[in-house]
C-alpha cells in the first residue's frame, strides 16, 4: 500500500489551515493595532454672560434687657426698610421678611460658670428683595447701610447674582468644547499624516463659573454668584481613532 498517496492530502489540509490561520492572526493584529492607535485631546471653550438676577441681602437686629423689648425694637425698625426700598422702586410685597431668630446672652459667674442670669435678649431678622435690574441691587447695597442714621441696626450682605438661562447655556457651552476638542485632533492628526477616525470616547468635565478674569479651578466645578460679569467654561476630554 502506498502510504505517501494518503499523507499527501494531509499536508495539503494543514498547509491551507496554515495559512488561513496567519491571515487570521494578521487581521486581528492588524485591526487590533489601528484600534491602538488614538488621540486624546481635551478641548473647551468659554463664554460671557450677565446676570440677570440679583437679590438684596440684609439683617435687621436688636438688643434689649427683655425678648419681649428685644422684638418690640425689631419691629420698629422695620417701617424705615420698607420706606428705602420702596422708595427704590419695591412693592411691599417683593419685599421678603425670613422668620426672626432670637437668643439670649448671660451672665458667667467668676468660675465660668452660669448664674442664671439674661443679660440681653438679641433680636435679628434677614431680608431679601429680588429684581432683574441688577445694577439696582448692586447699588442699594452701597447705600442701605446708611439706614443706621434713621436708627436702623442693619447688617447688609454682599448681594448675590444669578443667570437664568443657565441651563441651557450649560448644554451650548458643552457642545462647543466638544467641537474644539474635535478641531485640535484633526489638526493633530494632520500635522502626522494621518486622517481622523471616529470617535471612540468622551467625557464632559465639570463647568466653571467664575467672575470675569478669574483663573480659579476646583474638581466639583465653581458657580459664582458675587459678581454681575462672569465667564462660564467647560471642558470636554475626547479620543479619536487615526487612520
Amino acid at each position: 500500500m502506498n502510504t505517501d498517496n494518503k499523507l499527501v492530502p494531509a499536508a495539503v489540509i494543514l498547509s491551507v489551515g496554515l495559512i488561513i490561520s496567519v491571515i487570521i492572526f494578521a487581521f486581528t493584529w492588524h485591526s487590533n493595532y489601528l484600534l491602538s492607535q488614538t488621540i486624546a485631546v481635551t478641548g473647551s471653550s468659554t463664554q460671557k454672560l450677565t446676570s440677570d438676577i440679583g437679590y438684596l441681602i440684609a439683617e435687621i437686629k436688636t438688643s434689649a434687657p427683655t425678648a419681649r423689648q428685644a422684638y418690640s425694637e425689631l419691629q420698629e425698625q422695620k417701617p424705615s426698610v420698607i420706606q428705602f426700598l420702596t422708595e427704590n422702586g419695591f412693592t411691599k410685597d417683593q419685599i421678603v421678611f425670613k422668620p426672626p431668630t432670637s437668643y439670649s446672652i448671660q451672665k458667667y459667674d467668676e468660675n465660668g460658670r452660669r448664674t442664671g442670669q439674661i443679660l440681653s435678649w438679641n433680636y435679628n431678622q434677614r431680608l431679601e428683595v429680588k429684581s432683574n435690574d441688577v445694577a439696582l441691587i448692586e447699588q442699594l447695597s452701597l447705600e442701605a447701610g446708611s439706614l443706621v442714621q434713621k436708627g436702623v441696626a442693619i447688617k447688609v450682605l454682599p448681594p448675590e447674582y444669578y443667570y437664568s438661562k443657565l441651563d441651557s447655556l450649560k448644554i451650548e457651552i458643552q457642545a462647543q468644547a466638544a467641537k474644539n476638542a474635535k478641531q485640535r485632533a484633526i489638526q493633530i492628526s494632520k500635522a502626522t499624516g494621518q486622517d481622523l477616525g471616529r470617535l471612540t470616547n468622551a467625557q464632559m468635565g465639570v463647568l466653571q463659573i467664575t467672575p470675569v478674569n478669574s483663573n480659579a479651578v476646583t474638581s466639583l466645578g465653581i458657580n459664582d454668584n458675587t459678581s454681575i460679569q462672569k465667564e462660564i467654561t467647560g471642558v470636554v476630554s475626547a479620543t479619536f481613532q487615526v487612520e
